[in-house]
């Protein structure tokens, strides 16, 4: 339903829910899709970041102290802009965020790096703090290395197509496991992700299998890399019982609807041209080296052999 603020929130032409609705709910195909006990993707990895993140707090602290000490009061704060326009740099609004939502955190931090040197600068002299108390470089490194882990997530959330994306959290988890101060979270955030995504359920594969841009061998290479950097073991047999299941179970729903709609024409095949673009999944770095570009690669190949 479009209520009375849709227009000035732009929401007027927005997907807010999609509800399932049939007649048998006994029937084959609805029930292996088990889409009644899927947890939200986005709320699993939420959970995951709000784990993980609470183990950075005392870095994360100085950081949130310094943005809002500046913004809290008006003099500081216009002290703090004519910094920037005295070293001819546009100047930033300062935001804080709300600690009991991570993605606030993010864009926080990512300001707050825009204007790292300004910042430190300001708030260390205002404070009169001595250079152990105020901020310093290592609250800098640590935060940096936070954004990165931050920025995947946020990729994932604002633009989910579940199976390509959680491709990237999977191996961001598998890049940072080994990194200072990471080392002892990601077990702890790679067992809740195995725990809600392995086996990937159903109606995510079978999401990918409808979207336009995706192809089963593009569906086989997901879950091959999926397993990779879970570091789980896996057989090729095992993918390609994921692919026949999936064949399987799309075929089952698609007959189901055909007989209740009492189809006669046999279904359009998807057409096997449509481009790899990098804009279908942004930010998405499986797609974009395991897809895009080699996919770019055999278009510049076949036109030099022209």
């Amino acid at each position: 339903m479009i209520g009375k603020y849709s227009c000035r929130y732009c929401l007027g032409n927005k997907i807010f829910s999609i509800s399932f609705y049939r007649e048998n709910p006994n029937e084959l195909a609805v029930n292996e899709l088990k889409h009644r006990y899927v947890t939200c993707a986005c709320h699993v990895l939420n959970s995951i970041v709000t784990d993980g993140i609470a183990h950075f707090q005392p870095e994360l602290r100085k950081i949130r102290e310094a943005m809002r000490y500046m913004k809290i009061c008006h003099s500081r704060e216009n002290e703090f802009y004519k910094r920037f326009l005295a070293q001819n740099h546009k100047a930033k609004y300062l935001t804080t965020d709300i600690p009991t939502r991570w993605n606030s955190t993010y864009e926080m931090l990512v300001l707050a790096f825009m204007c790292k040197p300004i910042l430190t600068e300001a708030y260390n002299e205002s404070l009169d703090y001595k250079d152990k108390n105020g901020l310093n470089n290592i609250n800098w490194d640590i935060c940096e290395e936070i954004v990165k882990f931050l920025g995947q997530f946020c990729f994932a959330t604002a633009h989910f197509s579940i199976l390509i994306y959680l491709n990237d959290i999977a191996s961001l988890l598998f890049r940072f496991k080994d990194k200072p101060f990471f080392s002892d979270i990601i077990p702890n955030m790679r067992a809740i992700f195995i725990k809600h995504f392995i086996p990937v359920p159903p109606i995510y594969l079978l999401g990918a299998l409808l979207d336009p841009m995706m192809k089963l061998q593009h569906i086989e290479l997901s879950l091959k890399f999926l397993y990779q950097n879970l570091e789980l073991n896996y057989s090729e047999q095992d993918l390609s019982s994921h692919k026949n299941d999936l064949i399987k179970l799309a075929n089952e729903i698609y007959s189901d609807y055909e007989v209740k709609l009492e189809r006669t024409q046999p279904p359009v095949p998807p057409s096997s041209s449509s481009s790899s673009s990098s804009k279908r999944f942004p930010g998405c770095e499986f797609w974009e080296q395991h897809v895009v570009m080699p996919n770019e690669s055999k278009r510049s190949s076949n036109m030099n052999k022209q």
